[in-house]
């Protein structure tokens, strides 16, 4: 596992998939075809609501300002800070061992409690798993 610093906020934007786990790359999908393939960086943004239930956005980066509002969708922002990471290259190929990274990183480190869990789609083949440190 390793440590990284986000030097500012992320602002994102995209939709709320509904029917967790199962529409997760349905939704990334669509958002993906709207905004014309992967030019940019996306992200899965998840947390638990105060009923215990999992809430995951598929969200893209916001590239310029009202972005968001041209495609209708919601925006979020990523917190600027240090989060503990653990990479996944060849992701595509991987997507069942996510969870099981992300309990692994609650297990061993320090996360900070009421942040979400943040999957960052760097590109095609590389994806961090992300989860703020609480340790800071």
């Amino acid at each position: 596992m390793e440590k990284y610093i986000l030097p500012h906020h992320v602002k994102v934007f995209g939709e709320e998939v509904c029917s967790f786990p199962l529409g997760i790359g349905e939704t990334f999908e669509k958002l993906m075809k709207m905004l014309d393939g992967f030019n940019r960086s996306y992200y899965g943004i998840s947390y638990m609501d105060a009923d215990g239930k999992i809430i995951y956005y598929a969200a893209a980066q916001e590239l310029y300002e009202d972005e968001a509002e041209k495609y209708n969708c919601r925006r979020l922002i990523i917190e600027k800070g240090a989060y503990l990471c653990e990479p996944i290259e060849e992701w595509q190929q991987k997507t069942t061992i996510i969870k099981t990274v992300f309990e692994g990183m609650i297990k061993t480190g320090c996360p900070a409690k009421e942040s979400p869990a943040i999957e960052w789609y760097k590109n095609e083949r590389l994806m961090y798993c992300m989860i703020k440190d609480g340790g800071l």
